[in-house]
């Protein structure tokens, strides 16, 4: 895996910065399959491009980042909605859950990964050719290394349980509540710094600032506000609230474009509207307690209609 992002890293092309099409669609794959080999792709590229000289200036500098977040963010994304490895997949509801996993995980990977791909021209303003010639194809190549991921898991779990039981490390310690609060604070920054190289230094880049760390602040102090397991029931979760945020993301595209007419003020405004769902899902989550998910022939039939708005909102809308 190292040497894949050694090659990357030695075979930029020109001063776009981004690995050639086939290293690129590899770091893809082995992120997905497998976070330390990700990690050693991802770090070694980095490493070799830096030292080669790759940063001639804040823009390749967040074209990188940018890659970067692409190659690691992707997978702890999608796995934070369908889990990679389930322990319960026995019985009428298990197979139902483990089915969803085969089919929302690979179109969750390819829509996120249409996303980002075009969120990288924007952020770092650098468009490299390789990207916009070849994102459909990168997309579906993310979508086909997840099915593959979840079905080598499964595989594994139902042919090879005992083996399986020994790779599968044990409960950790909890994180410290230090680097809890340093992670957060890292990833607002990172925040700050993608939106400032965007939309420049204004009152809405502090705005959205802030709506964002409010709602990395909330998972923080949540053992400190009130909670009642009765709101448990209404709070969208996992696939829903992926549907609930695609939602709100589209009416804000419809309306913004109407009440702006500098491109730059429309950007602006965005990004202050864009972080306010999520945030306000931090929220109603602070308050939420503890409950059982509903397991019957509703809550299945509810699940594939869910699945339906999502790929409409996410690929017909």
């Amino acid at each position: 895996a190292a040497a894949v992002g050694v090659e990357a890293g030695l075979g930029l092309e020109g001063k776009e910065l981004v690995p050639a099409y086939g290293l690129f669609l590899a770091i893809l794959i082995l992120g997905i399959i497998d976070a330390g080999w990700g990690a050693a792709a991802i770090g070694s590229f980095l490493i070799v491009s830096i030292f080669g000289g790759a940063l001639r200036g804040w823009n390749e500098a967040l074209l990188l980042l940018t890659l970067s977040s692409f190659f690691v963010g992707l997978p702890i994304i999608v796995g934070k909605v369908r889990p990679f490895r389930r322990a319960e997949w026995e019985g009428a509801h298990g197979r139902w859950k483990r089915l969803g996993d085969f089919v929302i995980a690979p179109l969750m990977a390819f829509w996120l990964a249409s996303v980002l791909l075009h969120l990288i021209p924007a952020l770092s303003k650098i468009d490299p050719p390789m990207l916009k010639q070849h994102a459909e194809a990168i997309a579906i190549v993310a979508a086909g290394a997840m099915l593959a991921r979840v079905s080598l898991e499964h595989i594994a779990a139902v042919w090879f349980p005992n083996r399986y039981r020994q790779s599968v490390p044990p409960p950790l310690p909890d994180q410290r509540t230090a680097l809890k609060w340093a992670s957060a604070g890292m990833r607002v920054a990172f925040f700050l710094l993608l939106a400032w190289g965007v939309i420049g230094s204004c009152w809405q880049l502090w705005a959205a600032g802030a709506v964002y760390g409010l709602g990395e602040l909330l998972p923080l102090i949540k053992h400190r506000l009130p909670t009642t397991d009765s709101l448990y029931r209404f709070v969208p979760r996992d696939l829903v609230k992926i549907v609930a945020i695609v939602a709100a993301a589209k009416l804000i595209a419809l309306m913004l474009p109407g009440l702006f007419e500098d491109p730059l003020e429309l950007m602006r405004w965005g990004l202050v509207l864009a972080v306010v769902p999520g945030t306000l899902f931090r929220l109603l989550e602070g308050f939420t307690g503890r409950g059982a998910p509903l397991e019957s022939s509703f809550s299945r039939v509810a699940g594939v209609v869910f699945v339906g708005l999502f790929v409409f909102l996410a690929f017909l809308a």
